[in-house]
């Protein structure tokens, strides 16, 4: 700050939070028209960047020349900020009317000695500045102690809020039966908020005993005076059927009724609707419609959901970019989960470069409201190291928040680390069972399976394929539940009766999925004729599908393909391909296929007897070490039998080496003792 300056007001984000008329305001007070519901959400946000002073003047502006006091003051400093002193001139007769004096010192002090008078109306709105810090420094005992005396003043509005500080624990102790008992005061004075939180109060039984009728009655009188909020909560109820019959027609009415009386995020409801399949057909163009007219009427839900449509690609032609777009805006007018989600476009690259930093601050910024999305953020970025040391203390901390936000996939990770013992901690099954049934518990999809695979193991508990059982039915939405379904029903045992069929039916859903350990096990049961008519050529069609991926799995369809050619079973016997399907397995890590290019060659086939040279010539992994004596001898085992590669090798080898003379001559000596 420059030496002799005035320091700036600052403009935070609620500003355009406040409600510029609500009409029936006493003659008495109407020269000063200083209404505001923070409970609104702002549309617009302070970052301190010019284009955003332009946008908070330009939506606080029509109130500002009508002579509201607060707008016109934040209108005066954000044109001063901007230079534009023709634009402040036109304002002044706005000002000297509302304020009668300059705008600075006096008007405050002359609040202030309304409210010390003891008139309740201006108590109640100087709380507000010390609730919301404008014009004064933030203060919640001074918030308290003058929405206190207009509280007792019998101002409705004020008892109302008294109520929700203490029914939410806004920086004072949750008293629940007070806040309740203060709602009814002020609903029964007239106080349609009230009337619409005691019915919330009402509908989750918090506080007080749930009644979803009651709740019902409550928002249908909040609504049938003209709250809005209450019409939302009374389409929610008919939308879910809480507390009146299921009627999704009569929902969008009132959200309809709702919207077009301004209240714009009654349209984010339609969209959701529509996006979910909520009452009415699933339709993502018409959610995107109306989701789109929420935002850009200035609801923060509907810009948050907009941007995860074009995230997802709903409705909209996917596009990361205006995704991003999207979230910013909605993070900047303070939400919470778009906040999470703009740092999650951050941290994966999607719309933007990739910048970890950048997704910490979105994810912390989102955290510190309590998101448990953000949270989880948080959490994963200091259990993989992006942008940070990697700290799997800090990471379980983050996660234990957000697991209390009642956050599934915070209580999966959890889960996941106990299991793995991740970050070289000591594995603790017990520990990652009580994780991933809370996670099951919270709606986690990936949770169930993994809590059955503990059960399936005997993972820090006794085997148990019935409890096994339930939890992959519970998790049966993924493909690898369903397979170990049929992994249960092919065995048997530890609690459930051995069914082949029943096997094959879950594998065949399973593979409807491309899960290609079904396959493999599918072709299993098909090669043995188990719970199916034995079949080698579906079997092997089976393997064929399993083989084509990656990893254990892979291979092991492959030994499955090279036994069939070597035994010549459903194929014609084809020992090529065999020992070539043997190496390539070995090649994937598998010991097992070494083990039979092994016995092939032992039993005199040349082509096993080629591939098994070449494995010990090159070395594969811990499998096969590099044994120059051992690869001569399989490769003359194999010439002697008119090999012509293994005879090509062996010529190249004596003249180039890379063995030695005594390489070979060892090879030789072990051949004569044959």
């Amino acid at each position: 700050m420059k030496n002799g300056s005035r320091p700036r007001t600052r403009m935070p984000a609620f500003l355009l939070g406040l409600a510029l008329s609500i009409g029936g305001v006493p003659p008495a007070q109407a020269a000063l028209k200083l209404v505001i519901l923070p409970t609104d959400i702002p549309a617009v946000s302070y970052d301190g960047t010019p284009a955003s002073l332009e946008r908070i003047f330009k939506a606080l502006e029509p109130a500002a020349r009508q002579g509201y006091t607060v707008p016109l003051y934040v209108c005066r400093e954000a044109l001063l900020a901007l230079g534009r002193t023709k634009t402040l001139t036109e304002l002044r007769p706005s000002m000297a009317q509302a304020f009668g004096a300059e705008i600075d010192g006096p008007w405050l002090q002359w609040l202030k000695d309304k409210a010390e008078s003891g008139d309740v109306f201006f108590q109640k709105n100087l709380a507000y500045l010390y609730w919301m810090g404008i014009l004064v420094e933030k203060n919640n005992a001074e918030r308290d102690k003058w929405f206190g005396k207009s509280a007792k003043g019998g101002y409705p509005r004020s008892i109302w809020l008294v109520g929700r500080l203490l029914y939410y624990g806004d920086g004072v102790e949750q008293d629940l039966p007070r806040a309740v008992q203060l709602y009814r005061e002020a609903a029964a004075k007239g106080s349609l908020c009230a009337m619409h939180e005691l019915g919330l109060a009402y509908q989750a039984g918090k506080g007080i005993e749930q009644d979803v009728e009651q709740a019902v009655g409550l928002f249908r009188q909040a609504a049938q005076k003209g709250n809005m909020d209450g019409m939302c909560s009374l389409a929610e109820a008919y939308q879910d059927g809480k507390g009146v019959p299921q009627d999704p027609a009569k929902a969008l009415e009132l959200f309809r009724q709702a919207g077009e009386a301004g209240k714009c995020c009654a349209y984010w409801h339609i969209g959701d609707m529509y996006a979910y399949g909520r009452g009415v057909a699933r339709d993502r163009v018409e959610a995107v419609k109306w989701v789109r007219k929420a935002a850009e009427m200035g609801c923060e839900r509907g810009m948050n959901s907009l941007g995860y449509y074009y995230q997802n690609g709903w409705g909209v032609a996917q596009d990361a970019r205006e995704a991003v777009n999207w979230y910013r805006k909605a993070a900047e007018t303070g939400n919470a989960l778009a906040m999470a989600n703009l740092g999650h476009m951050y941290i994966n690259g999607k719309g933007v470069k990739r910048d970890y930093a950048e997704g910490m601050k979105w994810a912390k910024r989102a955290a510190e409201k309590g998101n448990p999305t953000g949270l989880v953020h948080v959490g994963y970025l200091y259990e993989e190291g992006l942008g940070v040391k990697q700290d799997l203390a800090e990471a379980m901390r983050w996660y234990e928040q957000a697991a209390e936000q009642g956050s599934d996939q915070a209580c999966h990770n959890l889960g996941l680390i106990h299991e793995f013992g991740k970050g070289g901690r000591k594995r603790d099954f017990a520990q990652a069972a009580k994780w991933f049934e809370k996670g099951a518990g919270l709606g986690h999809e990936y949770s169930p399976y993994r809590l059955g695979n503990l059960h399936f193991y005997g993972r820090g508990m006794k085997k148990d394929y019935a409890e096994a059982l339930k939890w992959f039915e519970k998790g049966a939405d993924y493909s690898q539940a369903k397979r170990a379904i049929g992994d249960i029903y092919a065995r048997g045992g530890h609690g459930v009766e051995k069914d082949e069929q029943k096997a094959v039916e879950w594998y065949r859903k399973a593979v409807a999925e491309n899960d290609r350990s079904a396959m493999l096990a599918l072709g299993t049961l098909y090669a043995e004729g188990r719970g199916v008519a034995q079949d080698q050529e579906e079997a092997m069609r089976w393997f064929h599908k399993a083989a084509g991926g990656y990893g254990r799995t892979a291979g092991e369809a492959t030994i499955k393909i090279a036994r069939l050619y070597a035994d010549g079973d459903g194929v014609e016997q084809d020992y090529a391909t065999a020992a070539q399907l043997y190496r390539n397995a070995v090649q994937k890590g598998l010991k097992d296929a070494f083990k039979s290019l092994e016995t092939l060659a032992w039993e005199g086939v040349p082509e096993a007897q080629f591939e098994l040279a070449e494995l010990y010539y090159k070395g594969q992994r811990e499998i096969v070490k590099q044994d120059y004596v051992e690869a001569i001898y399989w490769y003359t085992k194999a010439a002697e039998q008119g090999h012509f590669a293994a005879r090509e090798n062996l010529e190249l080898f004596s003249l180039w080496g890379p063995p030695t003379e005594e390489d070979f001559r060892k090879a030789q000596a072990r051949l004569m003792q044959e």
